[in-house]
């Protein structure tokens, strides 16, 4: 028995409620038929229609089928998500692919490039800072301090100075990302008062007397970076709406370029890959019983890491494998390779983790605590407790 045709309800397109974008009307056909597998900008540029009649099944009539009501076509003003899509874009470009505090990116790559989740963003914004106008207004006073006294203060945030030098729009960028984390300073401190002042005065008195006892103690230089006024970063990726203990003073981080912070999926991955073990729990329980064992148990972990993936790379180069195309191959070969991503890879070839012993002992004795035994392995990551 053919399908019944669905019912056609009078005009009630969205443009009626006052909703701009070319939205067709309820009802409208604009164009032939669609299929249940076609991709979403298709059934998007087919029209969309009110829900089925009763006892009319798309997924057997493969010459109709009429999806649901739409749902994601904000209510915000064309003007304000061109705004927000606009900030969003700038951050990206500047800070890289900008998250929520929850780890969810606002950008992600789609069938036509990369998108972003502009009405998410602007929420999120919203909430954080108690309107747009707020946000607005809160914007102006971060570039009001941040051209202050010669611009002091934009010296000392990000983007990094090679960064600057890429990316001419950085100051345009550094206003929206210093009214973030200015917000956060504020929600952590009750009010507005000292976050300058915090700012410039760089690491706390607490952070800054232990690392000159372990510069004393372990009489070898190493590369440091302490106070930076930024959100808490997640693989690399900045999280809008929290605050990072390097905001405060309290952390620092050591030889970030040769020592990873990783994922909790990463890290799991990796453990397989290796087929080793080392949990959460027994990371924190060596840190404080055994700092030794502890550390000795990651190099062991990078070591085997290393030499598994040399040797799958040496391989499929042996049986000439294009050079562009080794790391995709092993990572076919290798879920848990797959898991990690080439990016990652091709980062951490030659180990993710470097520190000696002689300096994360010192660092341990000054009841530091080591990004190791967090949930997100921070492996370059010290903090006042």
């Amino acid at each position: 028995m053919a399908a019944p045709n669905p019912p056609v309800p009078p005009g009630l397109g969205r443009q009626g409620e006052g909703i701009p974008g070319d939205v067709p009307f309820y009802g409208q056909v604009q164009g032939t038929s669609v299929l249940p597998n076609q991709s979403a900008p298709a059934r998007q540029a087919n029209g969309w229609f009110p829900p089925m009649a009763g006892g009319w099944d798309p997924m057997t009539d493969a010459k109709r089928w009429h999806p649901p009501l739409r749902t994601d076509v904000s209510l915000r003003p064309q003007a304000e998500l061109d705004a927000g899509r606009a900030e969003l874009e700038l951050m990206n470009e500047v800070y890289g692919n900008v998250m929520d505090a929850k780890k969810n990116a606002y950008a992600h790559r789609g069938n036509h490039g990369k998108e972003y989740d502009v009405d998410r963003y602007l929420g999120d914004r919203d909430s954080f800072f108690g309107s747009t106008q707020a946000y607005l207004d809160y914007a102006a006073i971060a570039q009001q301090e941040l051209e202050a006294d010669g611009a002091a203060l934009r010296r000392m945030l990000d983007p990094s100075t090679s960064v600057r030098a890429q990316r001419k729009r950085w100051k345009e960028a550094q206003v929206c990302f210093y009214a973030w984390t200015r917000r956060a300073f504020e929600k952590k401190l009750g009010s507005d008062e000292k976050i300058v002042g915090i700012i410039r005065a760089g690491s706390s008195p607490t952070l800054r007397a232990a690392l000159k006892q372990v510069r004393s103690d372990y009489a070898q230089k190493f590369g440091t970076q302490e106070a930076n006024a930024r959100p808490i970063k997640s693989d690399g990726s900045y999280r809008l709406g929290t605050l990072s203990d390097h905001a405060l003073g309290n952390a620092v981080d050591i030889e970030p370029s040769s020592n990873a912070q990783i994922t909790p999926k990463r890290w799991k991955a990796i453990l397989a890959y290796t087929n080793k073990t080392l949990s959460t729990a027994t990371r924190a329980s060596k840190w404080k019983n055994d700092p030794h064992g502890l550390h000795s148990d990651i190099a062991a972990i990078n070591d085997e890491f290393v030499r598994l993936l040399k040797a799958a790379v040496d391989a499929k180069v042996a049986a000439g494998v294009d050079g562009k195309k080794v790391f995709a191959g092993v990572m076919k070969d290798d879920e848990n390779l797959g898991a990690l991503g080439e990016t990652f890879l091709r980062t951490w070839q030659n180990g993710f983790f470097s520190l000696p012993w002689a300096l994360v002992k010192e660092l341990h004795e000054e009841k530091l605590v080591w990004g190791a035994i967090f949930d997100e392995v921070d492996l370059h990551h010290f903090e006042v407790p």
